[in-house]
C-alpha cells in the first residue's frame, strides 16, 4: 500500500512540475483519475486493519469488538453510497449487534463483496495468514442482473446506478459542484451520465427520440440542458429547493437519460444483428441494455434487492400502489421485461 501511495504522490508531483496542469486540455480528467486511485490506495490499510481485528482471537482479557466497530464505521459511508443493502448488513453485523468469532466468515465475505466500492482489489489487500480466499477474477457468464445472465461483461456499465445514487446524495447535501462533476466525468461506470445524455447514437431510435427533441423545441441534448438548469438553479428551476433539486435530478437521470440509453443499446443490438459477423458486438450492446435497466445494486437474484436506482427499481417501487406486484414483491412488469430480455438474448446468439 505504501508503495502505491508514494508512487501516486510522485506522479502528482511530476505531473505538476512538467506543467501539464496548464498545457494539457485533459489535465483535470487525468488528475481526477489519479486522485481517485490514490483514495483507493489509502483505503488499503483501513481494510487490512478491519480484517486483522476481525480475525484476532478473543479472550477474557482482550476484546477487539470496539476496534472492529471503528473500522466498520471508517468505510461504512462509502459502502452505503454504493450498495445500500450491504451497508445495512454491515451496520447490523459490526455495529448494532455484538460481533463474535462465529461471524468471522460472514464478515470477511461481506467486506470482500464491496471492494469495488472502495476501489481496492483482492491482490492489493492480500490474503490474511489464516488463508481466507479472495479473487479478482470474474466468471463473466456467471454474472447476472436480477436473474439475467450476461454473455459479455457489462459489469462496469451496470455500475451507472452507483453514480446516480451518489449524485442523489450530493445534491441532497447541496454539493452541486461535486454532483456536476460526477455527472460530467462519471465515477463508478465506464461511461458518464453526460455521455449517455448527449450520445449521437440516440438519433437511430427514431420516433421516440424525435418526440422528446421536438417537445424541447429542437434541443437534441434536452436532458443535458435540463440537468445543467436544475443543478445551476437556472431557467424554469430558478429558486428550486434542495429537496426539489435532488428529486428533479434523480428523476431526470433514471427516467429520461437511462430510459433513452436502454433504447439506444437495444437499437444498436438490433441493427448489428442484421450485419454479417457482428453477432458478438450485437450481444454486447444487448447486455449493456439489460445492465442499464437493472443496474448493479439490485444484485444477481431475480426480484433484486432494495435500493435500486434504475427502472427495474422504479417498477418495484410503484407496483404496490398500483396492485401490480408479484407474490415475491417484484413488479409484474419487471418479470415480463426480464423474460423478454432472456428470449431476445437467446435469439441473438443462435
Amino acid at each position: 500500500a505504501n508503495y502505491l501511495i508514494m508512487e501516486a504522490f510522485d506522479q502528482f508531483k511530476l505531473f505538476i512540475e512538467l506543467g501539464r496542469c496548464a498545457d494539457d486540455s485533459n489535465a483535470y480528467v487525468t488528475f481526477r483519475e489519479k486522485t481517485h486511485d490514490l483514495i483507493g490506495h489509502m483505503t488499503i490499510p483501513l481494510v487490512q486493519s478491519f480484517i486483522y481485528h476481525i480475525m484476532l482471537p478473543r479472550s477474557a482479557d482482550i476484546d477487539y469488538t470496539d476496534l472492529v466497530e471503528l473500522y466498520a464505521l471508517s468505510i461504512g459511508a462509502r459502502v452505503e453510497a454504493c450498495v445500500p443493502t450491504a451497508y445495512t448488513t454491515m451496520e447490523k453485523l459490526f455495529v448494532t449487534d455484538t460481533f463474535t468469532e462465529t461471524k468471522r466468515k460472514e464478515g470477511i465475505d461481506l467486506i470482500q463483496s464491496v471492494y469495488s466500492c472502495l476501489r481496492v482489489t483482492c491482490d492489493q489487500i492480500g490474503t490474511y495468514r489464516t488463508g481466507e480466499e479472495c479473487s479478482d477474477d470474474i466468471d463473466v457468464e456467471a454474472v447476472s442482473y436480477a436473474g439475467y445472465y450476461q454473455t459479455f461483461d457489462a459489469t462496469m456499465a451496470s455500475r451507472i446506478d452507483r453514480d446516480i445514487l451518489q449524485i442523489k446524495i450530493l445534491t441532497g447535501a447541496k454539493a452541486y459542484g461535486a454532483a456536476l462533476d460526477f455527472y460530467t466525468y462519471g465515477y463508478n461506470s465506464d461511461v458518464s451520465l453526460k455521455d449517455l445524455a448527449t450520445s449521437p447514437g440516440r438519433g437511430k431510435i427514431g420516433q421516440i427520440y424525435n418526440s422528446f427533441r421536438n417537445y424541447f423545441k429542437g434541443d437534441g441534448n434536452y436532458a443535458d440542458t435540463l440537468f445543467q438548469d436544475i443543478i445551476n438553479n437556472e431557467g424554469d428551476f430558478t429558486g428550486a429547493s434542495t429537496n426539489q433539486v435532488r428529486s428533479l435530478v434523480t428523476g431526470l437521470l433514471t427516467n429520461i437519460i437511462m430510459y433513452m440509453a436502454i433504447l439506444e443499446k437495444l437499437y444498436d443490438a438490433l441493427e448489428l444483428c442484421y450485419s454479417p459477423n457482428t453477432t458478438d458486438v450485437s450481444v454486447q450492446n444487448f447486455d449493456r441494455a439489460v445492465a442499464y435497466y437493472v443496474g448493479s445494486i439490485e444484485g444477481p437474484l431475480e426480484g433484486g434487492l432494495a435500493g435500486g436506482q434504475l427502472l427495474y427499481g422504479v417498477a418495484k417501487g410503484f407496483c404496490k400502489a398500483f396492485s401490480t406486484c408479484h407474490t415475491n414483491k417484484n413488479a409484474l412488469s419487471n418479470i415480463e421485461i426480464m423474460q423478454a430480455f432472456d428470449d431476445a438474448s437467446t435469439l441473438l446468439v443462435l
